[in-house]
C-alpha cells in the first residue's frame, strides 16, 4: 500500500513538472508571440490570421497562408524563438493544417535551416511534408493518413519523416528525425534567416498551383519546455454585427422568461 502511494505521489509530481512546463500562447494581430510573416517579392500571396475555418483545434481562428496566383513562389510564417538551439533539444513538433485548394497532395509544409558547424549560418534544411507520412513512401515512420482539403488534420512531425537539401531525398527517401542526428550530432537551428530557422510555407510547386491553406495548433518542446501556439483572427465588422444580434436577441429571451 505505502509502494502504490508513493508511486501515485511520484506520478502526480511527475504531471506537475510537465504541466508548468507547458504553455499555450495566442497569436493574434497585438501579440505576434515571435512570429512573423513573408512572401517572394513579386508574389501577390497573403498571409494573415482569420476566423476559422469550420472548429479550429484551439480557439476560434488560425493563420491563413496563400500562394497568390503563381504556386511557385513562396509565402511563409516564421519564428526565431527557437534559433540556435541544438536539433538534439528538440522533444516534440506538431502542428494543424486545413487546405482548400491545393496541387492535389502539397499542404503546408515546414521547414528547419540547420546549422552543422556552430557558427550560426545555415548549412543545410529540413523539410517536413504531410503527403511522406504515411508507409506508401517509407516504412521508417509512423503513418500519418493521407492529406485531405477541407477538413483539419494534426502532424506529429518529430515522429515522422524529413528530406533534406544533402542527405535524404524526398518521396521513398524521407528519413527520420533520429537517423539525421546519428549524422549531424552537434546539428543546430541556423540563426541567419529573417523570418526564423523553424518556417511554415506554401509554395514552390508549378506556377499554375494555387494553394490556401491554414495553420493552428503549433505545439514546439524542446529540454521540456512545451509551448502551443494558438494563432487567433479579428472578426470581420459583419461577422461583429451577426454577433451583436444574437446576443441582443438572447438577452432578450431570458428578460422574456423572468
Amino acid at each position: 500500500m505505502i509502494l502504490l502511494f508513493s508511486r501515485q505521489i511520484g506520478l502526480s509530481l511527475l504531471a506537475l513538472t510537465l504541466t508548468a512546463n507547458a504553455a499555450t500562447l495566442v497569436v493574434d494581430p497585438n501579440n505576434p508571440q515571435g512570429w512573423t510573416y513573408g512572401k517572394s517579392l513579386t508574389s501577390d500571396g497573403s498571409v494573415k490570421l482569420v476566423v476559422g475555418p469550420d472548429i479550429p483545434p484551439l480557439g476560434s481562428g488560425s493563420l491563413n497562408l496563400n500562394s497568390g496566383t503563381d504556386g511557385s513562389l513562396l509565402t511563409y510564417a516564421g519564428i526565431n524563438s527557437y534559433d540556435g538551439l541544438l536539433l538534439s533539444d528538440l522533444q516534440g513538433l506538431s502542428y494543424s493544417t486545413y487546405g482548400t485548394s491545393w496541387n492535389g497532395a502539397q499542404l503546408t509544409y515546414l521547414k528547419i535551416w540547420i546549422d552543422w558547424n556552430g557558427d550560426g549560418t545555415s548549412d543545410d534544411a529540413l523539410y517536413f511534408e504531410p503527403e511522406y507520412q504515411r508507409p506508401d513512401y517509407s516504412n521508417l515512420i509512423p503513418n500519418q493518413g493521407a492529406p485531405v482539403l477541407d477538413q483539419w488534420q494534426t502532424w506529429n512531425v518529430f515522429a515522422g519523416g524529413f528530406w533534406t537539401d544533402f542527405d535524404f531525398g524526398p518521396g521513398a527517401n524521407v528519413n527520420t528525425l533520429s537517423n539525421y542526428l546519428a549524422l549531424h550530432p552537434n546539428a543546430k537551428l541556423a540563426t541567419d534567416k529573417d523570418y526564423g530557422a523553424i518556417r511554415f510555407t506554401v509554395g514552390a510547386a508549378s506556377p499554375g498551383d494555387v494553394f490556401n491553406a491554414y495553420i493552428d495548433n503549433v505545439t514546439i518542446t524542446f529540454s521540456g519546455n512545451s509551448t502551443t501556439f494558438d494563432f487567433e483572427g479579428v472578426p470581420e465588422p459583419g461577422s461583429w454585427a451577426l454577433m451583436g444580434a444574437g446576443l441582443a436577441l438572447l438577452m432578450q429571451r431570458i428578460r422574456s422568461q423572468k
